[in-house]
């Protein structure tokens, strides 16, 4: 008997995601001038990883984007995304040190083709968002008594 074997493969995708810092000042207080945080991204589990892993986020510049990551099978791949750095008077978000997951999901479009979709975007960013507070001072002064 004459057999036709046919092989189905796909084509690589890629994807990138962006890192937001929401530095958190109320009102009536200025917050710091300067300041600068570092972004560092682990791909976790086997998951591609892009040329830079580190960025920088600061006053001029509150948004890192991390990719083009390269993907070629499906699944879903994470990554742990930390925040490093301290400011004087700032309290960093609570999952700065411990991170918090971007996660990929490559799907198959049965056509040769992958797609890759992260849960953080654009317009909903992973934000890592940090709290400026002042701490209580006192003061005292001489006071004199005069009895006219």
């Amino acid at each position: 008997p004459l057999t036709f074997t046919n092989t189905y493969s796909v084509g690589s995708t890629t994807a990138s995601f962006p890192v937001e810092k929401d530095l958190v000042v109320p009102e009536g207080l200025e917050g710091p001038e300067e300041w600068s945080y570092t972004i560092d991204v682990t791909a976790n589990g086997g998951a591609p990883e892009a040329e830079t892993m580190t960025g920088t986020v600061d006053q001029d510049t509150d948004t890192v984007t991390f990719g083009d990551f390269t993907y070629t099978a499906p699944g879903e791949y994470t990554y742990t995304v930390k925040e490093t750095g301290t400011i004087a008077g700032v309290t960093n978000d609570s999952e700065a040190a411990t991170g918090k997951t971007v996660t990929v999901t490559v799907e198959d479009n049965g056509d040769g083709t992958l797609t890759a979709t992260a849960d953080s975007k654009e317009e909903e960013p992973l934000t890592f968002t940090n709290t400026y507070a002042v701490k209580p001072t006192t003061a005292s002064f001489p006071v004199k008594m005069r009895l006219i």
